[in-house]
């Protein structure tokens, strides 16, 4: 026997031990072995009232605030993908609503989401954090301290403080905090300030920083690029890489850095 025709004798077992496997896998599935979800329904979802504030501490869930004309709080997971494990827990205690993620064995190839609705108007504390997903805020809030390891953080509202903390994944708040600090590790950082901003934070490693301002009477600005530039496209001024910059009466801080990218103080889209 020639090494060509082994060759291809061991290429037709491998062909025939995939199919194998694929069919025994379609089985499983369909048998209800390993669940496979592909609606747009939720899983699980549910009304809480009294909630004055809310944490979510999860593992593989994206999260996403928004507002509804209900009068409670609604809690829905959502699950797309093969495969399942636990649902994540909730729990109303002294006006503190909690999500979390249980410890599971259970395999998910696709993704899931948390979605909390909260009465339109309503302005409470939020903490959420998850590691794979992103972040999204689109209520309005007191404070909000929001973090993931691998994904987006979108903030929509304005509040008093924000906290904003990401490894992999860019940053954006739409709408000007008093008082920001914004962090990642790889991805862009924008946000917006205005007069009632007393002081914006915001670092990256690799991606650039975009602050649009609006109605303010002066900055102090500190910064540090190690690849890049430093400019005030609004007054057309061009700052040294490392240092600390006056304009106006310096009422605004901002602390500006990132080793490979550029900063503006400028407006910015999506």
């Amino acid at each position: 026997m020639t090494r060509k025709t082994k060759l291809y004798l061991a290429l037709a077992g491998l062909s025939v031990l995939f199919l194998l496997m694929l069919g025994v896998g379609i089985m499983w599935v369909t048998q209800g072995g390993l669940p496979l979800n592909l609606s747009d329904d939720p899983v699980f979802q549910e009304r809480y009232d009294g909630v004055e504030s809310v944490a979510c501490a999860l593992r593989s869930y994206a999260i996403e605030v928004r507002t509804w004309e209900g009068p409670d709080v609604e809690v829905s997971f959502y699950r797309w993908g093969l495969g399942g494990g636990e649902l994540p827990e909730t729990r109303v205690e002294n006006g503190r609503l909690t999500v979390t993620e249980p410890w599971t064995l259970g395999l998910l190839l696709g993704g899931g989401k948390v979605v909390v609705q909260v009465p339109a108007g309503t302005a409470m504390p939020y903490e959420l954090r998850t590691v794979s997903g992103s972040v999204k805020l689109d209520a309005p809030c007191t404070t909000a301290a929001l973090e993931t390891t691998s994904g987006s953080v979108k903030v929509y509202r304005s509040g008093a403080a924000l906290t904003a903390r990401t490894v992999s994944g860019s940053i954006k708040v739409y709408e000007p905090f008093p008082a920001q600090d914004l962090r990642t590790t790889s991805g862009s950082v924008k946000a917006a300030a205005d007069a009632g901003t007393e002081e914006v934070r915001m670092q990256t490693v690799s991606g650039s920083i975009k602050l649009q301002l609006e109605g303010i009477t002066g900055y102090r600005l500190e910064h540090h690029v190690t690849s890049g530039s430093v400019r005030d496209e609004y007054r057309n001024i061009r700052y040294e890489q490392d240092g600390t910059d006056t304009w106006g009466d310096g009422s605004l801080w901002i602390h500006a850095s990132t080793i490979s990218g550029s900063i503006k103080l400028t407006d910015w889209g999506d």
